[in-house]
């Protein structure tokens, strides 16, 4: 049995969205709705750019844009996982502009930078449920998160983290200060780690590891390893290795139609189809708020929910919802 595995391709770069809330916007907003949409259109030109076997999902780059915005309403998840609920019309284009000037091995970089990061408006002392309301990036509990806290000036470099948490860019070491964190990816020409049991770092998405330094992915016909990544070619490109080897050639994908067979990485689904675990055959997806016995059978963001033995119907759900809007 085969799954439509392009939903975790970018498991690098796609995680959950913490942007579900807004602020009020400036002087120079167009309102929420146009912050959301600026911020989708960027995701989704960026899922085209660096990761296209993901972006055939969807019909084209509207319907990507829309499904990337209920996304953010309604399932707090989203393409690029950015910090802070202070979202404004005005923050969302300097991130969007950041992002388009970006190589995609540097995403992961603009992404945690300040052109995108959106802290919240909450000052300290305010009570809080999250650290990304607050405008310090912190939220101090008194018994844990679920009876939520007050924002508060976190740590600074070099102070004790004994009792308070460490400001952004930090990390609280075993002497409990605060010290800058260490680099968690391997950038372009750095020496990089295929093995987790090896010391150093991964490459970050959009680069893999050539004789133990990050290089760009590889090219048609280039050689290729599946070992240690989910991918070494670029583009819509698949590592074809032999059956018991991690070698292999950086071949074409195919993506079938409706009713045709489909197997990852080398056999993908077309826009608008998925690949069905039951038959290895690419299958339309059911459309939102329609019955479904797997997750894969709803076209992203929308999620396959109801409790498995149950008399509950399981349906395509974007956050308990069949759709969401921005108004």
């Amino acid at each position: 049995m085969q799954t439509d595995k392009r939903l975790w391709s970018y498991a690098a770069l796609i995680a959950v969205l913490t942007v579900h809330g807004c602020s009020s916007d400036d002087e120079e907003g167009n309102g929420q709705c146009d912050a959301h949409r600026t911020l989708a259109k960027a995701e989704c030109a960026l899922l085209q750019r660096c990761n296209p076997s993901w972006f055939p999902l969807f019909r084209d780059v509207d319907q990507c844009t829309e499904r990337a915005i209920m996304a953010r309403l309604g399932s707090d998840r989203g393409l690029l996982s950015f910090s802070g609920h202070g979202i404004t019309a005005k923050r969302a284009k300097s991130c969007a502009d950041a992002l388009r000037k970006a190589s995609c091995h540097e995403i992961a970089d603009v992404v945690a930078s300040d052109a995108c990061t959106f802290p919240g408006t909450l000052p300290n002392g305010h009570e809080c449920q999250s650290s990304d309301d607050c405008s310090s990036f912190y939220c101090r509990y008194a018994n844990g998160p679920t009876e939520g806290g007050k924002c508060a000036a976190p740590a600074r470099e070099g102070e004790s983290c004994a009792e308070l948490q460490c400001a952004r860019g930090l990390t609280c070491n075993n002497a409990k200060h605060c010290t800058l964190s260490e680099p968690s990816s391997a950038k372009l020409g750095e020496p990089c780690k295929v093995d987790p049991n090896e010391a150093g770092n991964y490459c970050t998405s959009g680069l893999r590891c050539v004789a133990r330094t990050c290089a760009e992915l590889g090219k048609l016909g280039e050689q290729c390893s599946t070992q240690g990544a989910y991918s070494a070619c670029a583009g819509l490109l698949y590592c074809a290795a032999g059956m018991n080897s991690n070698s292999g050639v950086c071949r074409e994908q195919t993506f079938g139609g409706d009713g045709d067979y489909c197997r990852w990485p080398n056999a993908m689904c077309g826009a608008g189809l998925y690949c069905s675990v039951d038959e290895s055959r690419c299958r339309p997806y059911t459309p939102d708020g329609g019955s479904c016995s797997d997750w894969a059978e709803c076209l992203y963001p929308a999620m396959c929910v109801g409790a498995e033995g149950s008399s509950e119907e399981r349906r395509c759900l974007i956050g308990g919802q069949v759709t969401w809007q921005c108004e």
